[in-house]
């Protein structure tokens, strides 16, 4: 069981660290931690386990989780950064040009009719 517990974790890490991107994180962290996911499946099978053994098997299980939840956490918040850098340096503002005017309400309904009589005269 400390075996394939250690051969998850290791396969999680390298995973998580050959990831560059945000979705592949996700799919990894539903492979590892989800419902269906590898570690719970571990936990599951503890029922095989000695009764006597239990809790150091669920304690390295939990640890294990812990591991692997905080590198992706860490992953997620260098990828996010890098992805806004990039997305800063593609969208350049030039404060130079002169701000859009909005147009607030519309006009008076005796402007609009002079201003009729004015186009047709």
């Amino acid at each position: 069981m400390r075996e394939q517990l250690e051969k998850i974790k290791e396969e999680a890490l390298k995973q998580i660290q050959s990831s560059e991107a945000l979705e592949k994180l996700n799919d990894i962290r539903v492979t590892y931690l989800g419902k269906k996911g590898e570690l719970t499946n571990l936990l599951k099978s503890m029922k095989d386990v000695a009764p006597e053994e239990r809790p150091k098997v669920g304690q390295m299980v939990n640890d294990a989780r812990a591991i692997i939840e905080s590198r992706l956490e860490e992953a997620r918040s260098v990828l996010a950064r890098k992805a806004r850098e990039e997305q800063l340096k593609k969208e350049v503002i030039d404060v130079t040009l002169p701000s859009k005017k909005n147009q607030v309400g519309h006009s008076h309904p005796n402007t609009i009719a002079l201003e009729e009589v004015e186009r047709i005269l």
